[in-house]
């Protein structure tokens, strides 16, 4: 009796693991059909059963399977699958179908480690989970889960890198498509980070797009965000001005690449560059008053008033800006003070015919910037009534000019403004 009862322990044993093979074929056959719920069912039950549970096939199977539920959610009318996938895409047969099936791919590898069955073939799945995590982090940014997002493209970066990595070596998978995968996800690990306020992690994902891609493949974009994170978000002008002229380099026509530059220069003290970058400017874009104004600006500071002037006139010759006039008004009246404090020195030395006559030449000449400066400010006022700083520096050349009727008219502006 104990011989007979063994026996029949032993082909039940049998039997059982008989099914539960016949289960992971099956769900094998029901795969290839994309009958993914019967797939499933069997391929769940076949990792849960010792009999099958310890072999690279069955883990397998299953990271295939999972990977056409992920699938399902995408598929489009034009699909010739569409018919068959369909139900799944309407009743998602699984919350997360790309974790369980990367586990899955794991678990397989793992197994597969004494026997090398499926040494190539699961390198080539795991090739494709880049771009499997890149969809799931697109939805979830999609619905403003930025922390998730940026974890789905951290995986779609660390994963597509990793076999990009083997790949250069193995060639089992063409190395170029991988690090693609990884640039993208990074260039969208990038947005995720800046969503969340995350400068540094945008900046390391930026950094690995321009370190790893062939810098005339990569976008305007890539280069722009990278400067303006360094530059406005990190305040650091010497990492921006390398970036931005990586980006020159690729796109020397670009008035966003050029603008760029002329702002960091600018911030560096690089009035020449600065000026060579605006000039660039100018030639492309000529209707541009801003780009003049700003050359106004560079020649203002290199103390040339003249060429300052000729460039402000030209902005306001494009377009009546408050800038320029402004600008105009506060380069006459500076350099009025600066002629009167001449004038003051030289009557400190003592009256003679010869000071009186280069202070009267020199108060004249004062008299008649600042009645220009009163006339750019005036422009300016009348583009900008509300301006009440520019009100009082008004008033006060008036009083310097000894305009009084002028003086009151302004004065009366800046009293109105007080009481609205």
């Amino acid at each position: 009796m104990k011989k007979l009862g063994l026996t029949i322990l032993i082909c039940a044993f049998v039997v059982s693991a008989n099914a539960q093979s016949m289960k992971v074929q099956s769900a094998f056959t029901y795969m290839k059909s994309l009958q993914l719920d019967k797939a499933k069912e069997n391929i769940d039950a076949a990792c849960l059963h010792e009999s099958t549970m310890n072999e690279a096939k069955t883990w397998r199977y299953k990271a295939l399977i999972y990977c056409l539920i992920a699938d399902a959610k995408y598929v489009t009318a034009n699909d010739p699958s569409y018919a068959k996938l369909k139900k799944y895409k309407e009743k998602p047969l699984a919350d997360n179908p790309v974790d369980v099936a990367y586990e899955a791919l794991q678990k397989s590898m793992e197994l597969d480690k004494t026997n090398h069955e499926f040494d190539k073939e699961n390198f080539a799945t795991k090739s494709q989970f880049g771009y499997q995590y890149i969809r799931v982090g697109i939805d979830e940014y999609t619905q403003k889960k930025y922390q998730e997002a940026l974890g789905s493209f951290e995986k779609a970066k660390t994963i597509s890198y990793d076999v990009f990595q083997v790949a250069k070596v193995t060639q089992m998978v063409d190395p170029k498509q991988p690090l693609s995968y990884a640039c993208i996800a990074a260039e969208y690990g990038a947005v995720a980070s800046s969503a969340l306020g995350n400068t540094d992690k945008a900046l390391e994902n930026y950094k690995f797009v321009l370190g790893n891609k062939d810098p005339k493949e990569i976008s305007m974009d890539i280069y722009t965000n990278t400067f303006d994170l360094y530059f406005i978000n990190k305040n650091d002008s010497i990492a921006a001005q390398k970036v931005i002229a990586r980006a020159a380099s690729v796109y020397p026509d670009s008035m966003s690449v050029i603008t760029r530059q002329v702002n960091v220069f600018l911030k560096m003290g690089k009035k020449e560059e600065a000026k060579k970058a605006l000039d660039a400017l100018a030639a492309k874009d000529p209707n541009n008053y801003i780009v003049y104004s700003a050359i106004g600006d560079i020649h203002r500071q290199n103390g040339d008033i003249e060429a300052a002037q000729a460039s402000y006139e030209k902005s306001i010759s494009i377009k009546s800006n408050f800038d320029a006039y402004y600008n105009l008004g506060a380069m006459f009246l500076n350099r009025s003070v600066e002629t009167l404090e001449k004038s003051d020195k030289i009557s400190a030395e003592g009256f003679n015919k010869e000071n009186e006559a280069k202070i009267k030449k020199l108060e004249e000449s004062a008299k008649g910037d600042l009645t220009k400066a009163a006339g750019y400010l005036e422009s300016a006022v009348n583009l900008n009534p509300t301006d009440k700083a520019t009100l009082e520096v008004l008033k006060k050349i008036y009083v310097k000019l000894g305009q009084i009727d002028d003086m009151n008219r302004i004065n009366a502006k800046i009293e109105a403004l007080k009481t609205k």
